[in-house]
């Protein structure tokens, strides 16, 4: 059985730069009023790892997160 990755973001340390979306538009939903994310897919589809990882790279209050 393959083990998928799962994408979360921590509200509490969100604070609405949308950087995650702009890296990975398909892996994110943004809240219209203060645009906090939050994961749109769970799993991540193998495909889109990388593009994950790019999320969790470019969030800069550290907040997205790939975990297995």
């Amino acid at each position: 059985m393959e083990t998928m990755m799962r994408l979360s973001v921590d509200p509490s340390r969100c604070q609405g730069h949308t950087m995650c979306s702009l890296a990975a538009p398909d892996l994110f939903l943004l809240d219209d009023v203060d645009g906090h994310a939050s994961p749109a897919v769970d799993p991540v589809p193998p495909a889109d790892e990388g593009v994950a990882q790019r999320a969790v790279i470019a969030c800069p209050e550290r907040a997205v997160s790939l975990e297995l």
